[in-house]
């Protein structure tokens, strides 16, 4: 009983020095000096109100279309349903398939979601260009035409 006592305390111990030691020292990152940061640091880029109007606006497009896809993912489902319902429960994916492309309104639909797709990942690509302009300004360019220049 006293040996475990005695860890008990040596572990605490250790553990108060630790806490003082951190709490002197600091256990975060000191924040880079002014002449120290780079362009390509996050806090420089974030600095910029312009860059953060830009971002934010990448936010906004993106969740707009996101709203509609998924809009529009709800009427494909409620068009499944019904296309199940109609051949039955035990309908195989091809049946219902064929049965839904019979339907010009389908077509219809499935066109819009892939443009809404198509829409929202050519944001996410604009949006990722406009980062990597910050980072570097070769870095602009889309990865598979990098080095082709040379």
């Amino acid at each position: 009983m006293k040996k475990r006592t005695g860890l008990l305390l040596v572990a605490l111990a250790l553990g108060a020095l630790a806490a003082v030691f951190f709490a002197l020292r600091g256990c975060g990152k000191a924040p880079p000096d002014e002449e120290e940061a780079s362009p390509q640091s996050p806090e420089v880029r974030m600095a910029d109100p312009e860059y953060r109007r830009a971002l934010a606006a990448h936010v906004a497009e993106r969740n707009a279309l996101s709203k509609t896809f998924h809009s529009l993912n709800a009427e494909v489902k409620k068009m499944v349903d019904a296309a199940r319902a109609k051949l039955g429960d035990g309908a195989a994916d091809e049946a219902v398939k064929a049965e839904l492309e019979k339907d010009p309104e389908w077509r219809v639909l499935r066109a819009k979601v892939e443009d809404v797709n198509k829409a929202i990942q050519d944001t996410r690509r604009h949006a990722a260009r406009t980062i990597r302009s910050r980072i570097a300004p070769d870095a602009a360019q889309p990865v598979s035409k990098r080095g082709q220049d040379k």
